[in-house]
């Protein structure tokens, strides 16, 4: 993408906070991505345009030609105008995409009042959906290696997620809604 001179440019102060929250500090997994926010910049526009970005040191290329890794956080933010939606993708290299934008994909101001806001990335085991306040399906597994994935399946929602015990990360099946 071309950066018309607007690149790189710091991460704006609702971005910031948007992504600090759908990447919770008490969480392992999520901790890295953190700390890449306090050294890289936005040094592009991402794909699918408008809200979409990649943060990564400065001086890099963005890489827009390799497919999407898959999501490592996502959330929503219900205002009176709409919801918006956050997404942060896992690392391709050393470059993060993001994106933060309204369903019409358009990209987002500060300007909105919030009613409610939900993420997957603050959901543990026993709790019941971030979405709908329902109660879970869980399914406990057993990898080869020893660790104890968490299988959840939110029937209201038709949402499916697999929380990873070690790091506290929860990946959303981005195909479920």
């Amino acid at each position: 993408m071309e950066n018309n001179g607007l690149y790189p440019r710091d991460l704006r102060p609702l971005e910031r906070e948007l992504l600090l929250w759908v990447l919770p500090e008490d969480r392992l997994g999520y901790r890295e991505y953190r700390d890449l926010m306090k050294t890289c910049k936005v040094i592009s526009q991402g794909r699918r345009g408008e809200g979409n970005y990649i943060l990564a040191p400065e001086g890099r290329t963005a890489d827009n030609d390799s497919p999407l890794p898959r999501v490592l956080a996502f959330g929503v933010v219900a205002t009176t105008t709409g919801e918006i939606s956050v997404t942060v993708r896992e690392r391709l290299g050393d470059q993060v995409e993001f994106e933060i934008s309204s369903p019409q994909g358009e990209g987002v101001t500060g300007d909105f009042d919030e009613v409610r806001r939900w993420t997957f990335s603050t959901w543990f085991p026993s709790q019941p959906c971030p979405i709908c306040s329902y109660r879970v399906r869980e399914i406990h597994m057993k990898t080869r290696r020893g660790h104890h994935p968490v299988l959840a399946i939110c029937a209201v929602d038709h949402r499916v997620w697999i929380h990873d015990e070690p790091t506290g990360v929860n990946h959303e099946n981005e195909d479920s809604s």
